[in-house]
């Protein structure tokens, strides 16, 4: 089988180095989830996204990735209606701000040119803007602008008022 051979390769101790070097949680499954690909066409195409992200590296237009976005296990608490604290909640606001600026990234003329691909996927990745606003405004981190650097969760937010910690709910 594919599943043996890989195995026999070392494929899965690839995998995990590979995933070691993940910027975020994602990131991380999806490369451990990585199969074989059956033929070299299908792994040529399969891995044309991976030669755009390091296309982006060499033209340094790397989209922003600033957040690990290591929040499934509170968006999987938050849906079995388990309460969330405000630092939980604070997170997932953080994550909203990461998404928002990849969404940014995607508009950029340069993402467009040498990451086709990867804009694309990034175009579809903000939240709604209510959430991050709701979230993002109970913690005082206000909305991130589209202009602001990639430089730390809080250093490219602007000011908005602070709104109580359950205007979030």
């Amino acid at each position: 089988t594919v599943a043996g051979s890989a195995a026999n390769l070392g494929v899965p101790r690839v995998l995990e180095s590979l995933a070691s070097y993940a910027r975020t949680q994602p990131g991380r499954s999806l490369c451990l989830a990585a199969q074989p690909a059956g033929s070299a066409a299908a792994a040529r195409a399969a891995y044309a996204t991976v030669a755009e992200a390091a296309a982006c590296l060499d033209a340094s237009t790397a989209p922003p990735l600033e957040h690990p976005l290591d929040i499934l296990p509170l968006l999987q608490a938050a849906h079995t209606a388990e309460c969330l604290d405000a630092a939980a909640l604070q997170r997932i606001g953080l994550a909203t701000n990461g998404l928002a600026r990849l969404s940014a990234w995607s508009a950029l003329p340069e993402a467009r040119q040498v990451a086709p691909t990867l804009a694309s996927m990034a175009s579809r990745a903000s939240p709604p803007t209510r959430l991050r606003d709701q979230l993002c405004g109970a913690f005082g981190l206000g909305q991130r602008t589209q202009a602001a650097p990639a430089t730390g969760a809080e250093s490219a937010v602007v000011g908005a008022p602070p709104a109580p910690a359950w205007a979030a709910l």
